[in-house]
Order: C-alpha cells, then structure tokens, then sequence
C-alpha cells in the first residue's frame, strides 16, 4: 500500500483543533497552545502536539488521517484513526505540519501549521562570531607567548654571553694592567732598598723619582677606574646645548699655552665654523677626549713639536683634527693606537709618562655622543686624530 497513491473525491475537511508545545525533558509535560502561524520556537522545545478532527457525521468511524511533517519527511504517513500525533526533540529549522482526513468515498486536502524552530545559542550566528574571535584570542595568545618566550630565551642566552665577554675583558684588563704596573713598581721597590741601605748618594732626587713614579701609578689606576665605568656604561655624560665655536676657542687658548710651555713645541688652530654653531655635548668629556689626544701628541713627537687643530663643519657634522708632527706609525698601527695600553714600539725612546689608557678612553667617550673617532698620517709626519660628532 501507497500512502501517497491514496485518493478520493475531496469532500471531507479536516480542522486543527489544538497545537501545543511542551519545554524541556519532563515526566509529565506541560503543552502550552499555540494559535498563530510561524511561531518561533526556542531550542528548549521538547515535543509538539498537533490534535485535529474531520467534519464527518455519516460514518465518523471510518475516517482515517495521514501527516506528514515537512522538513523532517515529504512523505504522508499511513492512514490511522488516531486524531493526534506528537513530535519529539526536533532540531532547528522551519517546519510545515499537514494533516488530510480520508473516507471510504473521498480524501480532504490538507490543512497545514508552519513553524519555526530556533537553534540554541550556541549555534546562533553571534556564537559562531564568539567562537571565532575566542579562537583567534587563543592563537594570538599563545603567538605573544611563544614569541615572548623565545625572547626571554634571547635575553638569557643575551646576558650569558655579555657576562661571559665581560669576564674576559676584566681577565684581559687585569693582565694588562698587572703587566703595566709591574715595571714602576719594580723601580720603586728598587730605589726604595736603595734608600733602606744607603745606596744612593742623591737621595733628595731619588725622594723626587719616588714621587713622580706613585702619581704615575695614581693615574693610572684614575685611568682604568674610568675605563671600567665607561665599558659598564655607569660613566654617564651631562649632554647640554653648547656654543661649539666659543668652546673650541677657548680650548685651543688653553692648549696654546699648555703646548707653548713645552719646549721646542708649537701650537696652531684654525676653527672653519659658523659663529652661531650650537651642538648637544657633555662639554667637561669632550675636552678630556682632546686634552687626552693633545697629551699622546706631546708624549709621541720628537723636537722641533708642531701641533694643529683644525675644525670644519658640513650640514650633518663637525669634524675636530689634531696633527702633530713626525715621528708617524705604521699603518698597522693606526688601528691600534686605540688599544688599552697600546705604545707604540718604534716611539717608545720619546715615551714621556702616560699609562695608554687615554686613547683608548677617548673612543668609549666619543662612540657614547654618537660620533666616531679614527686616526690616519699626518700631512706633518706624525698622526692625525679625526673626531666626527653630529652637529
């Protein structure tokens, strides 16, 4: 038997008589009527009862019903006498209930009830957009996370190998220094038990040698106390806008005086700079870079001294260069001569004082203003220091 091939006259009408609803899985559901088309149902809806009647007075135990719910089945039911039929757990979606009475002598069209029911929240367009942001949060977090990670990770490894190169600049600090400090105080032990058993006649000269060889020592430990604070950056500078031209001028007057007291020494200058030049400097560095540069020029030359500073400027920068006159260095050794307590072999009968940390101390200072400092030969025979610093 085909449900759907069953026909006869449509004289038979069929009436809904009740639609209710129940919510929720209960023992003994409440159905609530329903009365109007297209109903939207939530997602807690349970079963959906649908009671419907023929209009039949000749044989009113002959009718038979068939129904058939679109979107679930598009297929009619067998015919049954039963006038009510209950639909249980439906998902979401739009429905159509139809229902037709058949007789004997005839089969009514169909009445209908459409209705909707709604999903639960969490298939619900604004869920799904939830779930996707949610969704992107977790791979954004756990993105920063690794890429954080991986970062501490970087720092570690970093710091590790900073404090591993430190260490071996202090090893390296400590043997220079101890093989440096080595030679005065060997010469004062020396002239000390020279002292103790009477040895030397000039002892008033030997008070002076005493004398001139601790200050020596004392600037030397001054020179590697600053170094240190300058490779730890604890040296901070005080960087102030300062007239470049009054500055070097009056500089230049002061190394004029100091040079000319040397003798056979002779100090030139020339500052090719605007009047109204303003830079941003910490002033007291800048002039221990060129009170430094201008000692290694007097310590290194030999008699008769010429010494120039020249100073020029473009829109960028300003450069400071100080010459002195021969004897030069070799060209190995122009990228050396600002190595600790580098001396340079060929020089060292003018050596006169000095513990050849200033050099190497004016190059920490000029690299913290942003600058650059390098030497090269001197059109005078010796060498020149050019020290770049952005205007």
């Amino acid at each position: 038997f085909n449900a759907d091939d069953f026909a006869a006259p449509s004289d038979i009408a069929v009436n809904l008589l009740n639609v209710s609803v129940s919510q929720g899985n209960t023992p003994r559901p409440r159905f609530v009527s329903l009365y109007k088309q297209m109903t939207e149902l939530p997602a807690t809806t349970f079963q959906l009862r649908f009671q419907y009647s023929a209009q039949e007075w000749k044989n009113p135990e002959r009718v038979m019903y068939q129904t058939r719910l679109v979107g679930v089945s598009d297929y009619w039911s067998e015919p049954s006498s039963q006038n009510e039929i209950t639909y249980t757990q439906l998902a979401a979606g739009e429905y159509e209930f139809q229902v037709r009475a058949t007789a004997p002598y005839g089969a009514d069209e169909y009445t209908s009830f459409s209705f909707i029911i709604l999903p639960p929240w969490w298939q619900t367009w604004w869920a799904y957009t939830l779930a996707l942001l949610l969704l992107i949060g977790v791979i954004y977090g756990a993105l920063k996370w690794r890429f954080e990670f991986l970062q501490k990770q970087q720092r570690i490894r970093d710091r590790a190998e900073f404090s591993e190169a430190l260490l071996q600049r202090k090893k390296q600090l400590l043997a220079e220094v101890s093989h440096e400090i080595r030679t005065p105080l060997s010469v004062l032990k020396m002239q000390i038990e020279g002292l103790e058993y009477n040895l030397i006649e000039d002892t008033e000269k030997t008070y002076e040698l005493l004398h001139r060889r601790i200050s020596d020592i004392n600037h030397m430990i001054s020179d590697i106390d600053q170094l240190a604070m300058t490779e730890l950056s604890e040296l901070s500078l005080n960087i102030k806008q300062m007239d470049a031209v009054t500055w070097l001028k009056n500089w230049a007057l002061d190394a004029q005086n100091r040079v000319n007291q040397t003798a056979e020494a002779h100090f030139d200058y020339v500052l090719d700079l605007p009047v109204s030049l303003m830079v941003d400097a910490d002033k007291e560095r800048l002039t221990q870079v060129l009170n430094n540069v201008l000692s290694n020029s007097l310590r290194y030359s030999a008699p008769p001294i010429l010494i120039e500073c020249k100073a020029t400027y473009c829109e960028t920068h300003y450069v400071i260069s100080l010459s002195d006159s021969a004897p030069g260095v070799s060209e190995e050794e122009l990228a050396l001569i600002f190595s600790r307590l580098y001396q340079s072999e060929r020089n060292k009968s003018l050596f006169k004082g000095g513990t050849g940390l200033g050099l190497a101390i004016s190059e920490d200072l000029i690299n913290r203003h942003g600058g650059m400092i390098e030497a090269s030969h001197s059109p005078l025979g010796g060498v020149t220091v050019n020290i770049t610093l952005a205007r």
